[in-house]
Formats: C-alpha cells, sequence, structure tokens
C-alpha cells in the first residue's frame, strides 16, 4: 500500500478534511466538508450532516478473516490476495464521554436490519454503511490523504456489500475499471470467493460481529478487562472471561496476544 507523507488534508490550515488515523494498514477520518466523499454519500444514501465524521478503513483478506472469526478451506488460498475496504459512519462519543466509558451504540430497533461496526480501541465505533471485496493486494492500492479512497490497478473487481438503514442489505459487483475487461479471473470466480470471504467458515465460539484491534488498542483493553475481573483475594481471571469482556473468542485472544507480543497475564 503506498502512501504520501503528510497525515492531513489539506496539509496545512484548520479547515481538515481527511485524517490518517493509521498507515498500517491504512485507516481515514473523513469529514463531510471534503468533496471527494460526496459522490459516495449519494450514492449509499448516507446521514449528510456538517459535523459527521466518515472512516475508511483497508485490511488484508486474510486479517479480516481471522479477526472477524472466519476461515477458509485451503483450496481457497487465492482469497487472501484480495483486499478488504470499510466505509462507515463513527459513532460520536457522549457528551459525557471519559475514558472506561461504554459508548452506546444507537438503537438497533430503529433500523431495517441491524448494522455491522468496526470496532478498533474500544470506543471508536464505525457503522458499516459499504463492506468491499477487492480483487488485488493491498500493496497495489494507491491512497493518500488528498485520495482516500485509492487508485487501483487496471482491471480491478470488487464485491461490495451495502447497509441502509431502511432497506437492510444489499451486494452487488462492478469493477473499477469498467472499460479494462483484463480482470485476470472469471466474474464467476471472483464472486464466489468474495462471498466466501463475507459468509466463509466461522469457527465456533465467535459470537456475530465485527471487532478489530490495533496492537496499542488490544494491549491497552486486553488489561482493562483483566483488571476489571482480577481478585486479588481469589483466582486469576482466566483468558475465556477476558476474552468474553473483550467480545471474541478465546482463540482470537490468543492469535492476538501472539501477534501484538502480549504476555499472559496482561501487564
Amino acid at each position: 500500500m503506498k502512501n504520501a507523507c503528510s497525515d492531513y488534508y489539506p496539509s496545512h490550515g484548520s479547515d481538515i478534511q481527511v485524517a490518517r488515523y493509521s498507515s498500517v494498514p491504512p485507516g481515514y477520518n473523513i469529514f463531510s466538508r471534503f468533496t471527494g466523499v460526496r459522490r459516495i454519500l449519494n450514492e449509499l444514501n448516507m446521514p449528510d450532516k456538517a459535523d459527521n465524521v466518515y472512516s475508511l478503513r483497508f485490511y488484508t483478506a486474510a486479517y479480516y478473516l481471522k479477526c472477524s472469526g472466519r476461515s477458509l478451506p485451503e483450496k481457497y488460498d487465492e482469497c487472501h490476495r484480495y483486499t478488504v475496504e470499510i466505509f462507515g459512519l463513527r459513532i460520536k462519543l457522549p457528551e459525557d464521554f471519559r475514558f472506561g466509558m461504554k459508548v452506546p451504540l444507537p438503537d438497533p430497533t430503529q433500523y431495517y436490519c441491524e448494522p455491522d461496526y468496526l470496532t478498533e480501541a474500544e470506543i471508536s465505533h464505525t457503522q458499516i454503511w459499504r463492506l468491499r471485496i477487492i480483487s488485488c493486494l493491498i500493496e497495489d492500492i494507491e491512497t493518500r490523504v488528498s485520495n482516500p479512497f485509492g487508485i487501483f490497478p487496471p482491471g480491478t473487481l470488487y464485491f461490495e456489500e451495502r447497509w441502509h438503514h431502511q432497506d437492510g442489505k444489499t451486494r452487488l459487483i462492478g469493477g473499477l475499471e469498467p472499460q479494462s475487461g483484463n480482470y485476470g479471473i472469471s466474474l464467476d470466480e471472483f464472486r464466489e470467493n468474495a462471498i466466501r470471504i463475507l459468509d466463509g467458515y466461522r469457527r465456533p465460539g465467535r459470537p456475530r460481529g465485527t471487532k478489530y484491534f490495533t496492537p496499542s488498542g488490544f494491549r491497552s483493553a486486553v488489561k482493562a478487562r483483566y483488571e476489571e475481573l482480577y481478585n486479588p483475594n481469589g483466582r486469576q481471571p482466566l483468558p475465556k472471561e477476558v476474552a468474553n469482556k473483550l467480545g471474541i473468542s478465546v482463540g482470537t485472544l490468543r492469535n492476538y496476544l501472539d501477534e501484538f507480543n502480549v504476555p499472559w497475564p496482561p501487564c
């Protein structure tokens, strides 16, 4: 994934329209005054208010599968060459927010069907309105703060799942370079692979939902949950108990501990 150096657009002045909050993998906060987001907001019929903040996040398909508790048979290893793009509306923190407080999500009964959320660092929730499976490696996508949605190699395809608060979820397939025709993969094969990533085999014990942690976010979250459960006069919390508090499976907890080199018990 290629990135420009500046973390803000514009790079000077106080009128920030895009802010990059993660470089690897890339993540952007996009403000409603950014002209580059207008078409997408209209296309998705998303809420459009002056104080809204939108989130754009890229992941490798392998990381998305791992952290959402899904897996694929080895014969579908080519799916790991794909990229996942998540776009949605940032949930505002309550006015009386303080660290350690659980951020409330919108009442799901107001929606036609419940949305999925991307949760980062425990307090940052994005209501997902568009999730794309993209038929290229994340390293081949060029993003910058002035163009966070990126430039893709010719012939790139995407499989898109949209959520709307009144209409529920719909899916479509499209080409980011529709005039190319040189996709390197059949549309049927790509559709099948993309659906397997979205719906694919879920490991037991992982509750449905979307939750991801950055290294620093995971360390602080697992330590905080461990300390909540710790009783100096009794036994130490079990990994299963901490995993339940985090909303992930024990297997996912162990994967995070290994990947981010966090000891157990966390300190």
